[in-house]
């Protein structure tokens, strides 16, 4: 819009602002970073084309209201876990494998998944894993493409992907290392950064593959750029036949959990209602017969006894509490993915 400052495309860039915030609230944090890199363009200056500028981004935000007051309005502590302080070695550890994750996926290399998000009984990266020295290697090439980028770029491209970049990193970063938290490490609320981190490694590949006149530099990016497009393919050939991926977080040994309820003839997956919506993630695994019911703190916990077998999955403790205090033999089927199976005491096998 700033090169073509027409209407039609000043009203499409609002229009892709209001989308992005629906889409993502995060994406405002984007729709910033061009608010600074329109300064940087105009040198600084608060001329017609920054107003321009903020009066149609501001429409777009504008737009954007009626969900705004549904998060004002409608707040119930959901998403606190992102609040939860971790130590500054996970924290960076994190760092590093969402970085090294626009190149490719770490998790191809391990069993367990990579974040707990809860516990922060995260994997443990070490140098006799192969994948570490991997990931090292990774990450000397990313920091060399913005150096690329920095002495043989312009500076409106180093400054787009500067400011595509830092308006997210550092609003997600600044938090977790000032008052704690793990923000900046949940991939999905870095999408911005890793658009960044692609285009920058495309600008530093693409100008060795096409400008770099010495043969042997030339094959050396040729190897470099195989190497990253079959890592790449790799990855996501591996992500698409997995039943589950570490990005799944809290939600990585669902299907696990499910293959356990399915076992059964008639189950009954108890749930409280403020986690609901990890229930109905689960509920994409189970059989059609399963049926669910969802307690409140509030509420008289009373089970129906017309059911094979009968799961709590992700209880609150006082749901807990409840059922043993009613005489309910609770029994844990699957630590991790936080499964219980509850019984009558005086019930026989």
């Amino acid at each position: 819009a700033m090169h073509r400052p027409t209407p039609s495309s000043w009203l499409t860039y609002t229009g892709t602002v209001a989308l992005g915030l629906y889409a993502h609230p995060l994406a405002g944090l984007v729709s910033l970073g061009h608010g600074i890199y329109a300064l940087f363009s105009q040198k600084w200056r608060l001329n017609k084309v920054i107003l321009i500028y903020s009066l149609y981004a501001g429409l777009g935000l504008i737009l954007f209201l009626p969900w705004i007051f549904v998060f004002i309005f409608n707040e119930d502590g959901m998403g606190g876990w992102v609040l939860q302080n971790l130590p500054f070695p996970l924290l960076l550890q994190r760092w590093l494998i969402n970085l090294v994750g626009t190149v490719y996926d770490l998790q191809i290399g391990y069993s367990e998944r990579l974040f707990d998000i809860q516990n922060f009984q995260d994997v443990q990266l070490s140098f006799n894993q192969p994948w570490l020295y991997l990931l090292v290697l990774t990450v000397v090439l990313i920091i060399y493409s913005f150096y690329f980028l920095y002495r043989q770029g312009s500076q409106q491209q180093w400054w787009f992907i500067l400011t595509l970049i830092g308006s997210t990193a550092l609003a997600l970063a600044i938090p977790d290392l000032v008052t704690g938290g793990q923000r900046s490490t949940i991939g999905r609320y870095a999408i911005a950064c890793h658009i960044g981190v692609e285009l920058t490694l495309a600008y530093c590949l693409g100008s060795y593959l096409k400008f770099s006149i010495n043969y042997n530099r030339k094959n050396l990016w040729k190897i470099i750029f195989m190497a990253i497009f079959t890592m790449s393919i790799i990855s996501s050939v591996i992500m698409h036949n997995a039943s589950t991926w570490w990005n799944k977080y809290s939600s990585y040994y669902n299907h696990e959990v499910a293959a356990i309820i399915n076992q059964s003839q008639e189950p009954l997956v108890v749930g409280d209602v403020s986690r609901i919506a990890r229930t109905l993630s689960l509920s994409h695994d189970l059989k059609s017969e399963t049926k669910f019911i969802f307690f409140n703190e509030q509420t008289k916990i009373q089970l129906p006894e017309n059911y094979s077998e009968i799961y709590i999955f992700r209880p609150v403790q006082s749901l807990l509490d409840s059922l043993q205090v009613q005489n309910y033999q609770v029994t844990i089927d699957h630590k991790k993915g936080k499964l219980w199976q509850v019984k009558p005491v005086n019930s026989t096998e």
